[in-house]
């Protein structure tokens, strides 16, 4: 399985959100090269994952 941790750029919480999804997956005993980390640049790019986050 596939995995993808999405951010937005300058967002202060990417770097620990992945260092946590990193210690969760190899908890589980799965392989961190399954993750990739997608920014999105645009509102548009979010709306088209059907990316829900936080607003500014």
């Amino acid at each position: 399985m596939d995995f993808e941790l999405r951010t937005i750029p300058g967002c202060p919480n990417s770097g620990p959100a992945l260092k946590l999804f990193r210690e969760v997956l190899a908890a589980e005993g799965r392989d961190a090269e399954s993750l990739t980390v997608h920014e999105v640049a645009s509102e548009r790019e979010a709306k088209e994952l059907h990316s829900l986050g936080a607003r500014a």
